[in-house]
């Protein structure tokens, strides 16, 4: 959360982008699939491919939440 608030998120997914790289696969942007670097590319100029790109990451990222705190409740129920 610190990360986002200070808008540090470019240098934890670089840091994962030269793991993966490690790994053995190459030329992959793990920022493309995460929802604060799409929505901060939201200005009034973008393309409609990456607005797009931005909602559809954003209605995943709140279905697996919905997902996630349902499943946590009900875990806390039982």
């Amino acid at each position: 959360m610190i990360f986002i608030c200070f808008d540090m998120t470019s240098l934890l997914y670089a840091l994962i982008n030269i793991l993966i790289e490690k790994i053995g696969i190459k030329s992959v942007d793990i920022s493309v699939f995460m929802l604060d670097a799409n929505l901060s590319q939201m200005e009034l100029g973008v393309p409609d491919k990456c607005i797009i790109r931005s909602l559809v990451i954003g209605i995943l990222f709140l279905i697996l939440m919905a997902l996630a705190g349902m499943k946590i409740q009900k875990v806390k129920d039982i």
